[in-house]
């Protein structure tokens, strides 16, 4: 996470936008907040752990810049995605805000 947050951080970019989003529908007056957390679990080798090593690749320079990783570190997160004996968490469904008939959806990768 540290390295995401500095890569981001060097681009100008706030990692963590979608954590300030209920505060800002809050202060717009939404009244109603539910909360979904639905975090599905994937195998190595499936299409989206193929894409997330894929994308590790390539900013494999850029997460080494930032003094959190290595290449190696890189390279054995590569090898858990394709690996069909591994499972893990890559996206969140993280929120859905309710205000009359007005509703958004949010989606965040982790």
């Amino acid at each position: 996470m540290q390295t995401i947050e500095i890569m981001y951080g060097t681009l100008g970019i706030d990692h963590a936008t979608g954590l300030m989003v209920p505060k800002v529908l809050s202060a717009l007056g939404v009244e109603r907040l539910l909360v979904d957390n639905d975090a599905p679990a994937s195998p190595g080798n499936s299409a989206i752990a193929r894409m997330m090593g894929m994308s590790a690749c390539q900013l494999k320079e850029r997460y080494i810049q930032t003094k959190k990783c290595t290449p190696e570190d890189i390279d054995i997160y590569r090898s858990f995605a394709e690996d069909p004996e591994t499972w893990a968490i890559y996206y969140r469904l993280c929120f859905r805000a309710e205000r009359g008939r007005v509703r958004w959806d949010a989606f965040l990768i982790s």
